[in-house]
């Protein structure tokens, strides 16, 4: 399981190891790699000591090769209750690496419209618990829904079409 963010305060990401292990996946050998840097490093370390899970919870730091970690994971985790793009969730898509994330901000734009999108009540350490148990035990629903978000990234975010919808928005207010 992937986190992969600014390690900060609005990020939320004590609550991605509060999640971790209110999923109880600990007891299945999954293990939670958080990839970023920021003033809450310590917060985190001993959030995962608190909670008794630090053996199974890295921290690893900036990372210049996120593909790397994406290629290695099962499920990227976004916390952030305002994330207005979040680019780590569409680097996923692109992957096909399925994404629980807050539904907010960005992440109903990316991931929302997708069929069977795993989004959590913003701050809902326990709902969002529930959505990593369920894509981690049933492995074929988390091949179904990476290739779902892959083929919304592949449709939805495109050079192509970011540019025919800029210039519309200019036709648009030129008239």
């Amino acid at each position: 399981m992937l986190v992969c963010q600014r390690l900060e305060p609005e990020k939320q990401t004590a609550l991605a190891v509060e999640a971790f292990a209110l999923s109880g996946l600990v007891d299945g050998g999954w293990h939670l790699v958080i990839a970023g840097t920021g003033s809450h490093v310590a917060l985190l370390r001993e959030r995962t000591a608190e909670l008794g899970i630090e053996g199974n919870v890295d921290l690893l730091g900036f990372s210049d090769d996120v593909s790397a970690l994406m290629d290695q994971a099962s499920i990227l985790l976004a916390t952030a209750p305002a994330e207005p793009f979040g680019l780590s969730v569409v680097e996923a898509m692109a992957c096909g690496l399925p994404v629980v994330a807050s539904a907010a901000g960005g992440h109903l734009e990316s991931v929302g419209p997708v069929d069977g999108a795993a989004l959590f009540p913003p701050g809902s350490a326990q709902d969002a618990a529930k959505l990593l148990r369920r894509l981690a035990i049933d492995a074929p629903w988390r091949q179904v829904y990476g290739e779902r978000l892959q083929a919304a990234q592949r449709d939805r975010f495109t050079p192509h079409r970011q540019a025919t919808e800029t210039r519309s928005v200019y036709e648009e207010l030129l008239g």
